[in-house]
């Protein structure tokens, strides 16, 4: 491989001559290792300390009164897995083995749970930040998979995590600068995520109100009418060819629900011959997912001959195709039917004559319109957030790639 002027190979890649390829290890305040923290954090303790466990970061962090608390008795034992702000930290257990996050300053001499283990970064040889980032990348998280041990419950163990090396710039100011503007991008995205969830907070109570009748569309007075589910809809649901017929070529063929579900067609795609293709739907049906998880989920945009996990709705006259899939959307249905399923002894999945029966005030047809309308203005408005999250995403993923690796630098 040829490698330009003022750079070398590495077993991580290529970095700047300048940069050092350092174990984790010695990176580490020597008089703090790396290890993790509460085997059995016993009962809560409303007074009790901080306990950080995979979940309170795996998507940020939650609100402190979600953390759990340990008695002194179960903590103490432990103290020496304490941690401080700056500490970087990394789940060692389950699916989240290798999330990486740094202890913010609210969180300093909290404790750990056995599936979290404490990278306390010496301050005078690197900046956490820098670490946290690095390890977060796609050349750090292969380092995590080449430690992995175990299939059902994967995890890494903390002498492997010591063996893990860090590309770093020969000064900290230089680290620094890199972890700042990669948190800015975080910021960014953190921004965007709370404007996405406000907006749709605000589209479900405007379903609410608009869906029900509580609050009215200016120009609409009269009288809805009390009616089912099943008065306006029926159901179809999809064949189950035998699998011995299925044939896997690139043709318009078979869906399945797990395409939908992991949102993945050409992976998963199951095509049958077009003679046992019976049961078909189209772009504009609204399909319902009937087995989870989740459990009832409602889709659009789908062509082709469906199986028997999904089912199409054919719509009367009488109701507007995107008020109805609205309609659909509402969380008290899906809590209704998540609750019927559970109930279930047999296969869990919708109850289609429930359904049916499930309540449905319907105004009139122009009303309908008007409603689905201003909720689809919402579904745009959430649209471009979403498409703006995933470009700021991408950004990230470049200037990761470029200033963890030293191919553009900041000072």
């Amino acid at each position: 491989m040829e490698v330009k002027p003022g750079y070398k190979p590495t077993e991580v890649g290529v970095i700047p001559e300048e940069w050092d390829l350092t174990p984790l290890v010695e990176l580490i305040d020597a008089s703090r290792s790396i290890r993790y923290g509460i085997v059995q954090p016993g009962k809560f303790d409303p007074s009790g300390r901080y306990m950080v466990r995979g979940q309170d970061y795996s998507t940020g962090w939650v609100d402190p009164s979600e953390l759990f608390r340990v008695t002194p008795q179960v903590e103490e034992p432990f103290k020496n897995a304490r941690v401080k702000a700056g500490d970087v930290i990394i789940t060692i257990v389950g699916a989240s083995t290798g999330h990486i996050e740094v202890i913010p300053d609210w969180l300093d001499g909290a404790n750990l749970t056995q599936t979290t283990a404490r990278l306390a970064i010496n301050p005078s040889k690197a900046f956490s930040g820098f670490c946290k980032y690095y390890l977060q990348s796609s050349a750090g998280q292969r380092q995590v998979a080449s430690y992995l041990k175990g299939a059902a419950q994967p995890g890494l163990n903390c002498g492997d995590i010591e063996k893990f090396k860090i590309p770093l710039p020969p000064s900290l100011p230089e680290q620094r600068a890199i972890a700042t503007a990669l948190s800015d991008v975080d910021g960014l995205l953190g921004g965007l995520d709370r404007l996405i969830a406000k907006k749709r907070d605000l589209k479900q109570a405007a379903m609410q109100q608009l869906l029900t009748g509580q609050t009215r569309l200016p120009g609409f007075h009269g009288e809805w009418e009390a009616a089912t589910i099943g008065d306006v809809c029926s159901f179809s649901g999809g064949s189950q060819p035998p699998r011995s017929t299925f044939r896997f070529v690139p043709t318009p063929g078979y869906v399945r629900l797990i395409q939908i579900r992991d949102y993945k067609s050409d992976d998963f795609a199951c095509y049958i011959p077009e003679a046992l293709a019976r049961k078909r739907c189209n772009s504009e049906d609204i399909m319902i997912g009937r087995y989870g998880p989740p459990i009832f989920q409602i889709l659009r945009g789908i062509e082709g001959a469906y199986n028997v996990a999904l089912i199409k709705t054919t719509l009367s006259p009488k109701v507007e195709r995107n008020f109805f899939f609205n309609v659909l959307k509402q969380e008290p249905l899906f809590q209704f039917i998540e609750l019927l399923s559970r109930r279930s002894s047999g296969q869990t999945g919708v109850e289609i004559s429930a359904l049916k029966a499930y309540g449905l005030p319907l105004p009139p047809l122009p009303e309908q319109t008007a409603i689905a309308e201003v909720l689809s203005e919402m579904d745009g408005e959430l649209a471009v957030l979403e498409q703006r999250r995933e470009k700021t995403r991408a950004l990230k993923q470049a200037m990761m790639q470029e200033l963890l690796t030293g191919r553009t630098r900041l000072v």
